[in-house]
């Protein structure tokens, strides 16, 4: 009490200008931090750290035993015709949540757009050679890793196989021969079985045609969907991918596609995978979690007024407990962490974690009397020792989390020890700072409408303090 009423309120009084002024910029910087670099994981989480035993096994066995995937490289599919102006969110279904679905003859027609290929016969194969340069250009693919748009084949099977003129000008005659190449035996030359047998090995996926690959779906004699398929640098590892990667891999596909409307004429594009699926879910998880946190903060700042009875108050406490959640989120970008499921509940309690020491010192601030750095001084010395104690205790069962294996009991001690040291240094320096500068005086601030009910409440307090405990006055 000494120490926190004497030297230490003596310094927050005395230099509370520059240390609001200090805690403004990092309130800035912070913020600017985590938005710009607290993005979704790409990675499913893992229980255990990559150098644990657990997760070495993995690579052992597949050093060992030649344990390694077989699914090739992770292919981008690009397609036009669904109903979807955002590559997120098709009908309020994600591309990669309809699965398998939006490859199969069970496609629910109301899921296509409109969209007939007799009108872009061109401009598909435009659009499929645009997107596969683009992402050359970026680094993520190569010319050896190719693409296959089957309607390069289509054309080539009209014209140098049956020396038909294409492209087609008759819309039945286009829907017919699309169906005539597709069932065409083997031995024709650039037919659908002619050319997926020989170049890609009868790989199975896409549109279901006999259990094989397509790449479009006719519906009602009309083309309504089509789609290429294209490879990319990264193979598919049993571990996951590189987070970072896989979004710099979306955002320049995203790029891609984009080019691949302007130079075709096209629109209403989709380029997805089955590895967005993840980054959906992140994405989601993140939006969720600062939706929390904000509604958290929301009601820690009800508490507050409640509490204080002080509108003045209560928004210089927002404004610290702001730069809590906003320290916290920053310290969780630099250390490299990014939202997967733990990091979303994280977020999602740091607003309602955040609000203890803040509220402690603002309700003895309150009820203290004098200007405002002798109200300052007397809430430290009287709070600042109880402050201080609850975070050290905490801290200290922190430690036992740091030194467990699984990543998630450790990282939430992490997160904690984050909370806890934040929220310690803003509310004893930063927030009883700003009250030595701009803290109300006795009486302002204060809401006579809440007043009354705290008045309420303590009278209903003091009656039941003043009435003497019977043992018998409950015997009728």
């Amino acid at each position: 009490e000494v120490f926190f009423g004497g030297p230490f309120a003596h310094f927050i009084v005395k230099f509370g200008k520059a240390i609001v002024f200090v805690f403004a910029l990092v309130l800035i910087g912070s913020t600017v931090c985590w938005t710009l670099y607290l993005k979704p994981a790409s990675k499913t989480f893992t229980f255990f750290a990559e150098d644990h035993y657990y997760e070495q096994m993995k690579t052992i066995q597949k050093d060992k035993f030649k344990f390694e995937s077989i699914e090739g490289k992770m292919q981008i599919t690009m397609a036009f015709g669904l109903k979807s102006s955002d590559p997120w969110d098709d009908g309020g279904e994600h591309p990669t949540a309809l699965g398998e679905d939006l490859y199969e003859d069970t496609v629910q027609m109301a899921k296509y757009s409109g969209f007939d290929l007799f009108d872009y016969q061109v401009q598909f194969s435009d659009a499929a050679r645009e997107f596969h340069d683009q992402l050359i250009a970026k680094g993520q693919t190569t010319t050896e890793d190719g693409y296959y748009c089957w309607l390069d084949d289509f054309k080539r099977w009209a014209m140098y196989t049956h020396g038909l003129p294409y492209p087609y000008t008759d819309r039945a005659a286009f829907a017919n021969n699309v169906s005539a190449w597709l069932a065409a035996d083997q031995s024709e030359g650039f037919s659908w079985k002619n050319r997926t047998w020989w170049k890609y090995g009868n790989y199975k996926g896409g549109t279901s045609e006999d259990n094989y690959e397509t790449g479009f779906g006719l519906s009602d004699g009309v083309v309504r969907f089509s789609f290429s398929l294209h490879n990319t640098s990264y193979e598919m590892l049993e571990n996951g991918y590189p987070s970072a990667t896989m979004w710099d891999l979306y955002y320049d596909a995203e790029d891609a596609l984009k080019a691949a409307e302007a130079v075709s004429g096209m629109s209403d594009g989709v380029q997805t995978m089955r590895q967005y699926g993840i980054m959906a879910l992140t994405s989601y998880l993140t939006t969720s979690a600062y939706q929390n946190a904000s509604a958290s903060l929301c009601l820690a700042v009800v508490v507050i007024l409640l509490f204080t009875n002080n509108w003045w108050l209560t928004i210089l406490c927002t404004f610290a407990l702001y730069c809590v959640t906003s320290l916290v989120f920053a310290e969780m970008a630099i250390f490299g962490w990014q939202v997967n499921i733990l990091e979303a509940v994280d977020i999602s309690i740091a607003g309602g974690m955040s609000v203890d020491y803040v509220l402690h010192l603002a309700h003895s601030y309150n009820s203290q009397t004098g200007n405002h750095g002798e109200k300052v001084t007397k809430a430290l010395k009287e709070m600042g020792v109880s402050v201080t104690s609850g975070m050290l205790t905490t801290f200290m069962a922190c430690i036992a989390l740091f030194m467990t294996d699984m990543l998630w009991f450790r990282l939430f001690g992490c997160f904690i020890a984050m909370v806890i040291l934040s929220a310690f240094v803003t509310s004893m320096v930063g927030l009883m700072a700003l009250l030595a500068v701009a803290g109300p005086g006795d009486g302002q601030g204060e809401m006579p409408c809440l007043k009354f009910l705290d008045a309420g409440i303590c009278k209903k307090n003091d009656e039941g303090a003043g009435k003497e405990f019977s043992p018998t006055a409950a015997v009728p």
